[in-house]
């Protein structure tokens, strides 16, 4: 387990470092430059810069070095703590990150438990009652939710219950810790968005792992012993058919994180995915890096946990 535990920790570590060196470069290939677009905002402001000027703020923010020079000063910076100063927005990265990320980590949190839950139960009412009505009205509804792009879903969601009904405000974040009542109203469509693909993804994989596990021999023994049907599911049917759910959980991580970045976008929500978004319209180099390292630690880190607990859970797996 020890040595399955390192390889797969060196594994994360290569891909953050694969995924660093790709949108360094690739955010640089786009057309356009970013202190020019700064540049242009300020001369609305303020007096017109002049190329000793302009050759200042490359200086400032290391955009006068090399590539390589520039990506290495990125990542012995961040080993500071250091992510660099944004160039739209003339803060500090790490602190725009920080201010941020807890509104991301707060609609990611109940997404999660959102999309578990429910899907879950789902997927067990389907296998259960397999063939009924109610079988067949939930999985229809599973297989379109997996289809629907999130992103139409919260227009669609918007216009309806935000615009024609005003059950619910169109946009904005308070905190929980402000207002309750308004924070619940706000995200409770953008959580809905961001938890639908996980929702019926895990309802129909708890669906089909439930039928399988339905299906052996020692299921078919408990009920020829005579054992309530509540009895059975909860001590042999559910504890032996959600283990495979345990390999969903990191796509579930992968998508809550990803899908941030349209949702709280649309839902006008100041968190790390609307900042991504923001950054990238404005080429701000900084912001986009440190961003995607975030997300892409955060990924990784989930995909670890995933994989060593999942042979915790199942003892016939082995890792040696």
């Amino acid at each position: 387990m020890a040595g399955y535990m390192i390889r797969r920790v060196f594994m994360g570590l290569i891909v953050i470092l694969i995924v660093t060196i790709l949108v360094f470069l690739l955010i640089r290939l786009l057309p356009g430059d970013p202190l020019l677009m700064y540049l242009t905002q300020q001369q609305f402001r303020d007096t017109l810069y002049d190329p000793a000027q302009l050759a200042q703020l490359q200086e400032r923010f290391g955009l006068d070095k090399p590539l390589p020079m520039q990506y290495i000063d990125w990542i012995a910076g961040m080993f500071r703590g250091d992510f660099g100063e944004s160039i739209s927005l003339q803060e500090p990265v790490s602190k725009l990150i920080l201010d941020r990320l807890p509104v991301t980590i707060h609609l990611s949190i109940i997404g999660a438990v959102f999309a578990t839950v429910f899907g879950i139960g789902i997927g067990i009412i389907c296998a259960l009652r397999r063939g009924t009505w109610l079988d067949n009205v939930l999985t229809f509804l599973a297989n379109i939710g997996i289809t629907i792009p999130s992103f139409w879903a919260a227009i669609i969601l918007l216009y309806i219950f935000g615009l024609k009904l005003h059950w619910v405000p169109i946009g904005g974040y308070t905190s929980p810790f402000e207002d309750f009542w308004l924070n619940t109203r706000q995200i409770v469509l953008p959580v809905f968005c961001l938890s639908l693909f996980g929702l019926a993804a895990n309802a129909r994989l708890t669906r089909s792992c439930m039928l399988d596990v339905i299906a052996q021999d020692y299921i078919r023994t408990a009920w020829a012993k005579g054992l309530k049907e509540r009895v059975i599911v909860v001590r042999h049917t559910i504890k032996n058919g959600l283990i495979p759910l345990i390999a969903n959980m990191g796509f579930l991580v992968a998508g809550l994180f990803g899908g941030s970045v349209i949702i709280e976008t649309l839902f006008n929500i100041n968190g790390v995915g609307r900042l991504l978004t923001s950054a990238l319209l404005g080429q701000d180099y900084m912001i986009v890096q440190a961003s995607t390292l975030l997300f892409t630690a955060l990924i990784t880190f989930s995909n670890i946990v995933v994989d060593i607990s999942y042979g915790w859970l199942d003892p016939r797996i082995r890792y040696d």
